[in-house]
């Protein structure tokens, strides 16, 4: 287990889905996968990003919070899609709000504000967009599995 920040601890996780069904980036950081694992001291792994090529990186957790640090091999630093990527659950992202999340994950992985190289331009349209996205899942969700007659 991770110690970091405060009463913070994190555990690398494996096969990470998101609570919320929905994966948000948080922000980018000027920090490299590779170096992040290191000195976290988790393991890095690789895998293909749809339509956008291999990536690598790592997720800490707990599984109800997961952050998934990703960086794709093609283009490092050349734009916020591009770099060290903080993902996070939208669901938090539209309960806690962005700043709140991005201390905590700053905080899980050792780092500062110093070391965001880009976060959204808009944060109250960001957030904004977040909880429609949830509330249209939640939503569909529920028109896919309607609830038993006579059950409540």
């Amino acid at each position: 287990m991770l110690e970091r920040g405060g009463d913070m601890s994190a555990e690398q996780l494996w096969n990470v889905s998101f609570p919320s069904g929905l994966d948000w980036d948080l922000a980018t950081i000027s920090c490299r996968a590779p170096e992040l694992a290191r000195r976290l001291g988790v393991e890095l792994e690789r895998w293909e990003e749809d339509g956008l090529g291999w990536a690598s990186g790592f997720a800490l957790g707990p599984p109800e919070t997961p952050t998934l640090i990703r960086e794709l091999e093609e283009g490092p630093n050349s734009h916020p899609l591009y770099g060290t990527v903080i993902v996070i659950d939208g669901g938090e992202a539209a309960s806690v709000g962005h700043r709140a999340s991005l201390d905590r994950v700053l905080a899980a992985l050792g780092l500062d504000d110093g070391a965001v190289s880009w976060i959204p331009d808009d944060l109250a349209e960001w957030a904004l967009a977040a909880r429609q996205l949830i509330a249209f899942r939640v939503a569909r969700r529920e028109r896919a599995n309607p609830p038993m007659p006579g059950a409540q």
